[in-house]
């Protein structure tokens, strides 16, 4: 199984598509464009990423280039967890920071490995995928939930 691109990935594309377009007709346009896209990306899409989980492997794969892509055998976990980001509120595993501003606008995937190790992985899938690779991943290999 794995999930689909982000769309907040596509949406970004989309803001620099705008911004580039809406430059043709005023080049004032061409100076919000760094700060616009970069703030956004900071924000929303600085851990986006596609999730594959089969019976041997879970590979977390990073849209941005200089975020390496992880590859950890299922023969080395021994549990699998989560904490989940700001957007779900009802939630008992949230991270989400106080007041109205979202501490972290991603998930985190935990891992415990056979060696007694958690292995923190931030993700930012869409919506509802983290939690079908979760469910997938409890199918696949009976394994404590922390």
């Amino acid at each position: 199984m794995k999930t689909l691109q982000p769309i907040n990935i596509i949406l970004l594309y989309l803001i620099i598509l705008t911004l580039i377009i809406a430059s043709f007709f005023n080049v004032v346009w061409l100076i919000y464009i760094v700060p616009i896209c970069g703030i956004y990306y900071v924000i929303f899409c600085r851990y986006s990423c596609t999730i594959s989980i089969d019976s041997h492997e879970i590979c977390v794969d990073y849209v941005a280039l200089w975020n390496k892509s992880i590859s950890i055998k299922m023969a080395d976990i021994k549990g699998i967890g989560c904490e989940k980001g700001m957007y779900d509120l009802f939630s008992s595993r949230g991270i989400a920071g106080g007041l109205f501003l979202p501490q972290y606008c991603f998930d985190r995937l935990l891992i415990k490995l056979n060696n007694s190790e958690t292995k923190t992985i931030n993700v930012n899938t869409r919506m509802f995928g983290f939690d079908k690779i979760l469910k997938q991943a409890a199918q696949l290999k009976q394994m404590d939930k922390f």
